[in-house]
C-alpha cells in the first residue's frame, strides 16, 4: 500500500509563488524597490527640513507684526503726553488712570514679537533687537510713572531723549532683520526645493518606468477590465456627486430658489419652514412676492430680473413674524433648463438683533439703562450744532447726588445701585422725550436741553429735578427709606462748542456743591453764575 503524500504547506506554496513571481518580474521587483526607496528618501528630506523651516515663518510671521505694535509703543507715549486730561491738570482720578492703563498693553505687542523671534531664530542681531525691546519697554514704563506722578516735563524728557532713538533704531534692525530672515527662507527653501525635485524626479522617472512595464505586460490582457472599471467608476462618481449635491441644497443653510421674472416660484431647496414656514415642496408654483414685506416688493422684483445683484428683505413667516434675510441674486435666464433666477437666501434676523443689542451696549449704562458718556458728548454736539444753525438757545444740567457716598457705606453697594436706578427713572419722568437723560458715571447724570422756552426753561427743569429727586425712596433690602439731595449746575444760552458747554456746567456745579448743596447754579454764555435754589 503506497503511503498518500502530505499536502504542502502553505507557508511553503506562498513562498514558492512569490520566488516564481520575482523571477518572472525581477526588473519590475528592482524598480518598484528603487521608487520606495527614492519615496523614503524625499520623505526623509522634507522631515529634516520642515521644522526649521516653519520656525523661520513663525519668525518671519511676529517680525512682521513688529512695526505696527512698535507703532503702537511709539504713538501711545505721544498720545499720553499730548493728553488734554494731562496738560490741563484735570482732578479726575478716574479719567487720569483711565489714560494711564493704555502705557501698559501698548509694550506688550513689541515684547511679544521680540520674543518669539528669538526664540525661533537665534542670530545676534535678534539678541540686539530682545536687548533694545527691553530697554524702549523699561523707559515707556518709567514716562508713564512719571506721568502718573503728573511729572510731564520730565515724562517729555524721557520721551524725546530716550524712546524716540530707542524706537528709530528698532525699526531700522526690524527692517535689517526682516531682510536677513527673508533671504534665509528663500535660500532654505531653495536647497530644499532643489534636493526634493531631485530626489522626486529620479523617483518620478523609476515609476514611469516601472509604469510602463506594467503596462506593456498586461494591456491585452485586462484592457477590457480596466474599461469596464473605468466606466463603472464615472457612474458611480456622478451618481454619488448628486447626491451630495442635492443633500447639501436640501440640508444647507441657505434658501435655494429658482424665480422667472414674475416672481413665480420654479425649483425650492433648503429651509424654507424655518423662514418662510412652508416645505419646498409647497413653495412650487407659489409667488415669491407673497411671502415678501410689501415694503420690500420692488428689490425683489428687481433681483428677479436681474436688475439687482443683492438686497436685503423682510420675509414673512406663515405665523405672521416677520424675518430680516439676506438675499443674492444669479441670473439664469438665458439658460433653456431653467430660464429663471436664482435666490440664495439666508436669515439674518438673529445676527441683526445681536448687532443691535452690541450696539444699544456700546451706548448705555448697563445699570440705569440711560445714554452713557459717550452717547451724552455725542448728542451734545449735535445740539450744539442744532441751536448754532436756528440760532436757538440750549442748555446742559450736570446732576450730581449730594451724600451717595454716605448711602453706599452705611447700606452697601447694592442699595446705592438702586438708588441710582431710581434717581434715573425720576430724570426720565422729568425732562421731555426730544431731551436727553444720560449717566455719566458713579453719581453724576447730564440732562441736555434742547430749545429752551418761557414754560420750559433750564432753571424750572433744576426745580423739578431737585424736587424730584428729594422724595424719599424706598431701597430694596433696606429696612426704611432714604432721602438724597441734587446739586445741579446749569449752562444755557447759544455756545460755539460742546466742550464749552459742558464746562461752564460742570463749572456751575462746582459752585453748587460749594455754595451749599442741595440748590443750582446757572451760568450764561459769557456772562457770570448765579446761584438759586
Amino acid at each position: 500500500m503506497v503511503p498518500a503524500k502530505r499536502p504542502p504547506r502553505t507557508s511553503q506554496l506562498s513562498l514558492g509563488a512569490t520566488y516564481r513571481w520575482l523571477k518572472r518580474n525581477a526588473v519590475l521587483a528592482v524598480l518598484g524597490a528603487l521608487v520606495v526607496l527614492a519615496l523614503v528618501a524625499a520623505e526623509l528630506l522634507v522631515r529634516s527640513t520642515s521644522g526649521e523651516r516653519e520656525d523661520l515663518r513663525q519668525a518671519q510671521v511676529a517680525l512682521a507684526a513688529a512695526p505696527y505694535a512698535l507703532s503702537n509703543v511709539v504713538n501711545v507715549p505721544e498720545a499720553l503726553l499730548a493728553s488734554e486730561t494731562l496738560e490741563s491738570g484735570a482732578s479726575s482720578v478716574e479719567g487720569r488712570m483711565i489714560q494711564l492703563q493704555l502705557g501698559g498693553p501698548a509694550t506688550q505687542g513689541i515684547e511679544f514679537a521680540a520674543l518669539e523671534v528669538r526664540r525661533r531664530w537665534h542670530t545676534a542681531l535678534t539678541h540686539d533687537m530682545q536687548a533694545d525691546v527691553t530697554r524702549l519697554v523699561g523707559r515707556v514704563n518709567e514716562m508713564v510713572q512719571l506721568l502718573v506722578e503728573h511729572q510731564t516735563r520730565q515724562a517729555s524728557a524721557v520721551n524725546e531723549a530716550y524712546i524716540h532713538p530707542l524706537a528709530k533704531r528698532l525699526g531700522s534692525e526690524i527692517v535689517k532683520a526682516n531682510a536677513q530672515l527673508q533671504r534665509e527662507i528663500e535660500s532654505g527653501d531653495r536647497a530644499t526645493r532643489l534636493a526634493t525635485l531631485g530626489v522626486v524626479g529620479v523617483a518620478g522617472i523609476l515609476l514611469v518606468v516601472l509604469l510602463i512595464a506594467i503596462g506593456i505586460a498586461r494591456q491585452r490582457r485586462r484592457q477590457a477590465e480596466r474599461q469596464q472599471l473605468r466606466n463603472e467608476i464615472e457612474q458611480s462618481t456622478l451618481r454619488e456627486s448628486e447626491e451630495r449635491m442635492v443633500a447639501l441644497v436640501q440640508h444647507g443653510s441657505d434658501l435655494v430658489l429658482v424665480v422667472d421674472a414674475d416672481a413665480s416660484i420654479l425649483y425650492a431647496a433648503g429651509p424654507s419652514e424655518s423662514i418662510l414656514g412652508c416645505t419646498p415642496a409647497e413653495l412650487l408654483g407659489e409667488r415669491f412676492d407673497a411671502f415678501v414685506d410689501a415694503g420690500d416688493v420692488a428689490l425683489l422684483h428687481e433681483l428677479c430680473t436681474a436688475q439687482a445683484s443683492a438686497g436685503e428683505l423682510r420675509m414673512v413667516h406663515r405665523t405672521g413674524e416677520t424675518r430680516t434675510c439676506e438675499a443674492h441674486a444669479t441670473s439664469m435666464l438665458h439658460d433653456p433648463r431653467w430660464q429663471g433666477v436664482v435666490l440664495n437666501v439666508w436669515d439674518v434676523t438673529n445676527r441683526k438683533a445681536l448687532e443691535e443689542r452690541l450696539r444699544h451696549q456700546a451706548f448705555h449704562d448697563p445699570l440705569t439703562g440711560l445714554p452713557n458718556r459717550v452717547l451724552a458728548i455725542d448728542r451734545a454736539e449735535q445740539l450744539v450744532a442744532r441751536a448754532q444753525r436756528g440760532a436757538s438757545k440750549c442748555a446742559a444740567l450736570y446732576v450730581d447726588l449730594d451724600g451717595f457716598k454716605e448711602i453706599n457705606d452705611t447700606y452697601g453697594h447694592a442699595a446705592g445701585d438702586s438708588l441710582l436706578i431710581e434717581v434715573g427713572f425720576r430724570l426720565l419722568n422729568v425732562v421731555r422725550a426730544g431731551d436727553t437723560a444720560a449717566r455719566l458715571g458713579g453719581d453724576e447724570f447730564l440732562i441736555l436741553i434742547e430749545d429752551t422756552e418761557d414754560d420750559f426753561t433750564p432753571e424750572l427743569v433744576a426745580q423739578r429735578l431737585i424736587a424730584a429727586i428729594g422724595h424719599a425712596c424706598a431701597i430694596d433690602d433696606v429696612d426704611h427709606e432714604v432721602t438724597v439731595t441734587a446739586s445741579i449746575g446749569i449752562a444755557a444760552g447759544l455756545y460755539r462748542s460742546a466742550d464749552e458747554l459742558l464746562r461752564n456746567a460742570d463749572i456751575a456745579l462746582y459752585e453748587a456743591k460749594a455754595s451749599g448743596r442741595n440748590r443750582y447754579v446757572l451760568c450764561n454764555a459769557g456772562q457770570g453764575s448765579t446761584s438759586m435754589r
